[in-house]
């Protein structure tokens, strides 16, 4: 008399010893409902007991995973060892070759006054001041400028966003083609609504370079910016005065004595700012870094 054993021995397909059984009667009235009647062989088909990575029985496959993430893990880390040293190293010298980055400086308004001007020229001589240091002051921190053709920038600010958004340059200052006359205009007709913050444009991409962008480029560009404006607002209180006496004297740098502003008091009490800050700029962050955990890929692909 032969005895049938309880288990049945796992096929040779499956040297783990898992077992495999058919879906209960309960399922497969699901299956046939789902599926129209129709009962699909695959859905009837034995599959393997699924069972956590946390079982005793995945304790070799355990082993084999923390191993390969443990290697990969290390690989990277001597990775960054390597590279991390090579990156911040190479900003060892940042302000010795800071002039080394292009930045265009577009006068338009001396394009567009001519030789009665006031903020165009102060600028271009900031510029030409700044160039210089090259050759006189090499170990001194400084910008290097080019002085572009404003017959290059028809769309004018709009030409200029777009050659530092394209990385034709790493930043661009603009004197707008009314900053003088914006001016002139509001002394003569005491407008009280005259802004001077808009006479000059700084543009850069804080995305581009961050660490160089945000705490180098900016800052000289906004010190440079402020210094040329000083000059200019110098001037241009040197004009009211002329104008309000006939005593005074308008210094050499000043527009031709035909070209200076005509005002009243009347009219500068009207529009004090004229007087007290003739001319301001305003910046403007092209691209802003804002994917902070990205920005060493961003970095790498946009130097």
């Amino acid at each position: 008399m032969s005895s049938h054993s309880s288990t049945t021995a796992a096929p040779a397909t499956d040297p783990a010893g898992l077992t495999r059984r058919k879906p209960t009667p309960a399922k497969e009235e699901f299956f046939q409902q789902g599926n129209n009647g129709k009962f699909l062989p695959y859905i009837a088909a034995t599959h393997e007991e699924r069972y956590s990575i946390l079982d005793d029985r995945a304790s070799k496959d355990r082993k084999t995973l923390g191993l390969g993430l443990f290697k990969t893990l290390g690989l990277i880390t001597v990775a960054l060892w390597i590279c991390l040293p090579i990156f911040w190293g190479s900003l060892y010298l940042t302000l010795q070759y800071l002039s080394n980055l292009t930045i265009y400086l577009v006068d338009l308004d001396t394009a567009s006054s001519g030789t009665s001007a006031i903020v165009g020229p102060a600028f271009r001589a900031m510029a030409s001041n700044s160039n210089a240091m090259s050759t006189k002051y090499i170990d001194t921190a400084h910008l290097g400028y080019v002085i572009r053709d404003a017959a290059n920038y028809p769309r004018g600010v709009y030409d200029a966003m777009d050659e530092v958004t394209n990385k034709a340059c790493w930043g661009a200052i603009v004197i707008n083609a009314n900053a003088t006359a914006a001016w002139r205009a509001a002394l003569q007709a005491g407008d009280a609504a005259y802004d001077p913050s808009g006479s000059v444009g700084i543009f850069y991409q804080g995305a581009r370079y961050y660490q160089i962008i945000l705490l180098y480029l900016a800052p000289f560009m906004i010190r440079n910016a402020r210094t040329a404006l000083q000059t200019a607002s110098s001037i241009a209180r040197s004009t009211i005065l002329a104008s309000l006496s006939s005593t005074y004297t308008a210094p050499s740098t000043a527009p031709a004595s035909s070209q200076l502003v005509t005002t009243s008091l009347a009219a500068l009490q009207a529009v004090p700012q004229a007087l007290a800050t003739p001319f301001g700029f305003y910046q403007h962050d092209l691209r802003v870094q804002t994917r902070w955990a990205a920005a060493a890929v961003f970095e790498a692909a946009d130097i």
